[in-house]
């Protein structure tokens, strides 16, 4: 990990998947806040995108995730 950036690491689980996002703390460029929203964003525009197209839609499997924060 830089010391002007991030590191992301995640799980992918049968119906979950797990983000760990940290930066160091000494770096006033990073916001580990708004990546976590950015991430979410982009996550859920992923989501909208596979299941908008009804051919697609098909070929994935739906399942429902939720967006916890646990510290």
């Amino acid at each position: 990990m830089s010391q002007e950036g991030y590191g992301i690491s995640y799980v992918v689980g049968e119906s979950r998947l797990w983000f760990h996002v940290s930066a160091y703390t000494s770096c006033t460029k990073t916001s580990v806040p708004q990546m976590k929203e950015a991430l979410k964003k982009a996550l859920l525009d992923m989501y909208q995108i596979c299941f908008a197209d009804p051919s697609l839609g098909r070929a994935v499997t739906k399942k429902v995730f939720s967006i916890m924060r646990t510290d």
